[in-house]
């Protein structure tokens, strides 16, 4: 039996309670960076693991953002403003890997490469 427990230590270090079906149960909100290169791949099956814990008991709300080259590429910055909040707000942060081929991370100034 596996048993998984996350807590809000910002606030009280207690699960927060949301009600489903009269019952309580522990609600937690999860960043998801899915990253570069194979990450997307990684965080699917990190996404199935985490959907197979999940249960009457616990329930984990995932929130996407844009982490590493595919967010610079799209938005301009390796870690986006809108991708801070996101993991702010969050309980825990789930990140891929990061990092692009050779030719690739050249097209990325060195101040906003997210290995860096």
């Amino acid at each position: 039996m596996i048993h998984l427990a996350l807590y809000d230590v910002r606030n009280t270090g207690m699960p927060r309670e949301v009600p489903s079906m009269g019952v309580s149960r522990p609600r937690y909100t999860i960043a998801v960076l899915e990253g570069d290169g194979i990450g997307p791949e990684i965080m699917a099956e990190a996404v199935k693991v985490l959907k197979a814990l999940e249960s009457e008991s616990v329930h984990f709300e995932l929130r996407y953002a844009l982490f590493g080259g595919s967010a610079y590429f799209k938005t301009g910055s390796a870690f986006p403003e809108e991708t801070v909040a996101i993991c702010d707000a969050a309980d825990a942060i789930l990140k891929g890997p990061i990092g692009l081929s050779y030719v690739e991370s050249k097209r990325i100034p060195i101040d906003q490469q997210p290995e860096r």
